[in-house]
């Protein structure tokens, strides 16, 4: 019984979701401007489309993304598989202040949680802004007024957990044959 109960378990045990770091200096990250682009299982593009990102130097010293039309645009990234994690480095070079922000949507479009950090005009650097929901289909970041010309922000080291995929009946069946199996050659040998 005890192998039966120990075999369950270890069948039914989940794999936690693992997280992944994109910080678009990785080799193979498309590099200069692009309408969108798909890197790990994630499609980056400017929120509403027709929009050009542009994959440049960042506050940090490293590269980030930052929208390259007048106004500029909000970033979106639509994780494929979804996600039930996402977080965003966010920054500027102290020249206006920004309201900066990440927000999720579910796939029907439903806003599933918002996130902001005022900051202010002399600020020089990356602020980490996060969010958790469950069935998260992408994100949506960027800056909003009082920031000037657009969405003028760097987004750099977007982290999101890749959702494994659900499990099904199968091993579980399996394990339980296996420990009856055992449970039955136990008892053969015993009589």
């Amino acid at each position: 019984m005890k192998q039966l109960l120990f075999a369950a378990v270890l069948a039914t045990t989940s794999v936690l979701p693992a997280a992944t770091v994109i910080t678009f200096d990785e080799a193979g990250f498309t590099g200069g401007e692009f309408a969108s682009t798909t890197f790990n299982g994630v499609t980056f593009s400017a929120s509403g489309g027709g929009g050009l990102v542009a994959k440049q130097t960042g506050p940090n010293g490293t590269f980030g993304l930052l929208d390259d039309n007048a106004p500029r645009k909000e970033l979106r990234a639509d994780f494929i598989g979804g996600t039930n994690f996402v977080s965003v480095d966010l920054g500027d070079f102290d020249s206006d202040p920004d309201l900066l922000f990440l927000q999720v949507f579910n796939s029907a479009n439903v806003s599933l949680g918002f996130a902001s950090l005022l900051i202010d005009a002399s600020f020089t650097g990356m602020q980490t802004l996060s969010l958790s929901a469950p069935n998260i289909a992408y994100a949506v970041f960027g800056a909003r007024p009082p920031a000037i010309n657009g969405s003028s922000v760097f987004a750099d080291n977007l982290t999101f957990n890749q959702v494994p995929e659900p499990r099904t009946l199968l091993p579980i069946g399996v394990a339980l044959a296996l420990s009856l199996l055992v449970r039955g050659v136990r008892r053969c040998k015993s009589i």
